[in-house]
């Protein structure tokens, strides 16, 4: 049974509203003292509940793209899969799926110019049998938008979430104008203005962008004051796109995380994005060519609605759960970033991690 005092749930309910603030900020706040706020953030830490608060990066503008995979594969072949992943220089994260997929999510942040050489990877991987086969996804002119939980509605005494799953379903029409987050991108890559400290930094920042200012500067080499500056400049300049609080919903009653793949026209993508961003629960909506992906945590209570309005608007949806204690989680590869430019080459990206399938 998880336990949660006030204090505990008060401070997670804080840090997923505002990710970035200072324990102090917090402490202020809520009329806590900071000592008891450090120690109530140590036991979240300790238990799992809270890993830290992360940056989500635009990959358009380091000339990267944001490309998701699934992969059908027997189960015993997935340790080869995620050693191969781990391999490569631009794998952002994996995880196994069931259900209408059976095998893996993968996402990968190639270089824009490397994309052929990842199909080529993907490929190798189903001639050596370890994959049946994939499907990559062509992201749209459209950033991912994040959905946003929203802790005043979960009652910890009960372990329930209070929110009324008829109104939500009973809404008119989404089609209006897009939810924050939904706007069309016109962004050109930019990365002739980034130094190596700078892609350091949005490692870190994508890691835990808690840590203090001076551990940034450890590990960087740079002075206090410019690591500040270029962390303003980047979040100024769009290289980050939001901050997330790391909590681990799964262990507040959500039943299951799942990865809805559905296949719509235009106008219904922002009829869906515009509902789906409505749910007080923790997501990603991904739109893509010829439709969207959706990875949401729910409730038990809120697959049949979610399905019903999904089945309402799409052609078609297929629908995997997440085994998310398989999943596996990898930062910005600074080390592939040198003297301005991304490393492209076929043996860093498909030689060197398929040497891993014959060793594991």
């Amino acid at each position: 049974m998880l336990t949660l005092d006030n204090r505990d749930f008060d401070i997670l309910k804080t840090l997923v509203a505002h990710p970035t603030a200072s324990m102090a900020e917090i402490a202020s706040n809520l009329h806590y003292r900071a000592e008891t706020v450090s120690d109530h953030l140590r036991s979240l830490k300790e238990r799992e509940l809270y890993n830290g608060t992360a940056a989500s990066l635009c990959w358009k503008k380091m000339d990267m793209a944001y490309v998701p995979v699934t992969v059908r594969a027997p189960l015993d072949k997935l340790p080869d899969i995620y050693a191969a992943c781990r391999a490569h220089p631009y794998i952002e994260y994996s995880v196994r799926i069931l259900g209408a997929t059976d095998g893996a999510f993968l996402i990968f942040t190639p270089p824009s110019r490397a994309i052929p050489l990842l199909i080529q990877f993907l490929d190798e991987l189903a001639s050596r049998g370890v994959i049946i086969d994939h499907r990559i996804y062509v992201t749209d002119g459209i950033e991912r938008s994040f959905l946003n939980p929203d802790f005043k509605i979960y009652d910890p005494s009960r372990g329930a979430w209070d929110f009324d799953w008829e109104r939500w379903e009973a809404k008119g029409d989404s089609r209006g104008v897009m939810t924050d987050g939904g706007q069309k991108l016109l962004i050109q890559p930019e990365l002739g203005r980034l130094e190596k400290s700078d892609i350091q930094l949005l490692r870190i920042l994508s890691d835990d962008a808690k840590i203090s200012t001076e551990e940034m500067a450890d590990a960087t080499g740079l002075p206090p004051h410019t690591v500040r500056r270029k962390i303003q400049s980047l979040e100024d300049n769009g290289f980050v796109i939001a901050y997330r609080a790391l909590v681990a919903f799964s262990k507040f009653h959500l039943s299951s995380t799942m990865l809805f793949n559905c296949n719509a026209r235009t106008s219904e993508v922002q009829a869906c994005r515009n509902r789906l961003m409505q749910l007080p629960f923790p997501g990603t909506f991904i739109p893509v060519q010829n439709g969207f992906l959706c990875q949401a945590s729910l409730p038990a209570e809120g697959l049949p609605p979610v399905d019903r309005f999904l089945s309402q608007h799409c052609n078609s949806t297929e629908v995997s759960w997440f085994d998310l204690p398989t999943s596996d989680i990898a930062l910005l590869n600074a080390d592939a970033y040198n003297e301005g430019k991304w490393q492209v080459d076929p043996t860093s990206l498909i030689d060197e991690p398929l040497k891993t399938i014959s060793r594991h």
